[in-house]
């Protein structure tokens, strides 16, 4: 036999074991490419994007609505500035206004907002179930937009079971833009700003406020509330997110407000605050405080993965009343705040109930005090894989899944 032919039926032979090694070359890759993909981080564009936190991402709203929306809402009314309270509320024949919509809405219901401008009020006082909530939904992420002129809250729920999400709130007038007495409340990726705030007097005014102290288990979830109160000015009754409730979390962006970002007190105990972004506010990024007889004893407190810059005196103030032993402040990061990082009534911090705090340049891809900037993470982030897992949302501020990459990151971004 020829070297030639010898060659050839070598290869004839060995061809199914070549087909195999080619075969197995191509799975490894495969293999390979799906584990670095896991650990690859997606980072925003490393350029100035002004005015980037006020520009909602449309697709991955749609998307995430999913989320929030219970299954059993199956009967569906529509809202829209072009409506009219005397139509059936149905797509084709909506209702003018949010009231009329809330006045007929029973469990499992969703109420669809369309995009425009809404100037009434809105009181809701029909419950939803655990199984079957009320749900009030900007279809269009703040496109719904509520624009009061006078000095009532512009959003009053007085139920159970409901949730409100995705609008834009504003007013002339008002001291607070949404006022929640019920339980089981969920309060979900609005903006609300530019709020008058009212008087500084024991009154006062909010952004959102869990105002009903025998309320519980009321969640506010991915907001960004800013300029409430007549800002530079501090007042200490005025306040960005106000939770007088028990055993709710949240997890939004706040600033620019008079009074504190996010203040937790009178019932308040047993709040999870995590994986919010606080900063340039006139008073604490964070107040924790109670009243005992309200709360029974200002404790369990867990406040972790914020990020907290540039307020204008402590990054976390805790009063006496909230000192309670099994308080926690976990993976903290601070930067900027005028009068340091925590603070217990003004004294000296007790260190034994943090840990992990971070006091560093969070290094957003695009800081601005008044809110017009990008705050996103760089890669060099020290926020980056420094956060824990316990309480931390499943979801980023934008809907993007938590984690990324090693670990959960601080603040509200992924």
């Amino acid at each position: 036999m020829s070297f030639k032919k010898l060659s050839k039926v070598h290869f004839m032979k060995s061809y199914p074991l070549r087909l195999m090694l080619l075969f197995v070359v191509l799975c490894s890759g495969i293999v390979i490419t799906f584990f670095m993909i896991q650990k690859i981080r997606v980072f925003p564009k490393q350029v100035n994007q002004k005015n980037a936190l006020l520009i909602p991402n449309q697709a991955e709203w749609a998307n995430n609505l999913s989320i929030f929306l219970i299954e059993n809402n199956t009967n569906n009314l529509y809202v829209s500035p072009a409506g009219n309270d005397t139509n059936n509320g149905s797509r084709t024949s909506p209702f003018a206004t949010i009231n009329k919509a809330a006045s007929v809405a029973t469990a499992g219901t969703t109420v669809h907002m369309l995009p425009g401008i809404y100037t009434q009020p809105v009181m809701v006082k029909n419950s939803g179930t655990a199984k079957a909530r009320i749900a009030f939904v900007s279809d269009v992420k703040w496109g719904a937009k509520i624009k009061t002129t006078g000095s009532s809250d512009i959003w009053t729920t007085e139920a159970d079971y409901i949730d409100i999400i995705g609008f834009d709130m504003t007013s002339t007038a008002a001291s607070t833009a949404i006022t929640n007495r019920g339980s089981y409340l969920r309060t979900i990726g609005n903006y609300v700003h530019d709020i008058p705030g009212g008087p500084c007097d024991d009154i006062g005014g909010t952004g959102i406020d869990e105002q009903n102290y025998s309320a519980h288990d009321n969640d506010i979830i991915g907001n960004v509330v800013a300029h409430v109160g007549n800002y530079p000015t501090a007042c200490d009754y005025t306040h960005g997110i106000y939770m007088a409730t028990p055993r709710g979390h949240n997890n939004n962006i706040v600033y620019n407000n008079v009074g504190n970002g996010i203040y937790a007190n009178h019932a308040a105990t047993g709040t999870i605050i995590a994986n919010n972004l606080s900063f340039a506010n006139a008073e604490y990024g964070i107040g924790i405080n109670t009243v005992p007889p309200q709360s029974g004893g200002g404790d369990n407190f867990i406040v972790e993965n914020n990020i907290v810059v540039d307020n204008g005196i402590y990054g976390i103030n805790t009063w006496k009343a909230a000192n309670g032993m099994h308080n926690r402040y976990i993976n903290n990061l601070f930067y900027n705040n005028k009068s340091g990082t925590y603070s217990l009534s003004h004294r000296d911090w007790n260190s034994s109930k943090q840990q992990g705090t971070i006091v560093a340049d969070p290094q957003f891809v695009n800081y601005q005090a008044d809110g017009g900037g990008d705050y996103h993470l760089n890669p060099t982030s020290p926020a980056i894989n420094a956060g824990i897992r316990s309480n931390a949302p499943p979801t980023d501020f934008d809907g993007n899944p938590r984690p990324q990459g090693k670990g959960f990151d601080i603040g509200p971004y992924q």
